[in-house]
């Protein structure tokens, strides 16, 4: 990961808090659309727990790597969805997808925030 310069940004896409992240340059149209079109099929494939945290792409070995998270362990079946969606679309087969469980929250508390809670929980909130 880069050390120095513009290479990270949050977009909010639906539900979804979105960390856009590049090894050593800024993320750009290709990056939002990944993240659009993740949130999207999360949405539409998984349960109302599961969210869209990170797209990482590796400038150098020319990789995505996209990371779900949810506290629902059945939401781990949309990393093969989301991987075929993703390579349907590139068909370059550079497309990683990551699913992180997550331990359940308070949610009773009057302060929580599930996304901010997965993004903390992934660690995704700390860079």
């Amino acid at each position: 990961m880069s050390t120095s310069g513009f290479y990270k940004e949050w977009i909010s896409v639906g539900n979804n808090r979105i960390i856009l992240e590049c090894r050593d340059s800024f993320p750009a149209s290709e990056e939002r659309f990944i993240a659009d079109v993740s949130a999207k099929v999360v949405e539409n494939n998984a349960s109302k727990s599961a969210r869209v945290v990170s797209v990482y792409y590796d400038d150098k070995s020319c990789i995505h790597c996209v990371t779900v998270a949810s506290t629902n362990e059945e939401d781990s079946a949309i990393e093969s969805v989301l991987t075929s969606v993703l390579q349907g679309i590139f068909n370059n087969g550079n497309c990683q997808v990551n699913f992180e469980l997550v331990k359940r929250g308070n949610e009773s508390s009057d302060h929580y925030n599930h996304m901010e809670h997965l993004s903390v929980s992934t660690e995704f909130a700390k860079r």
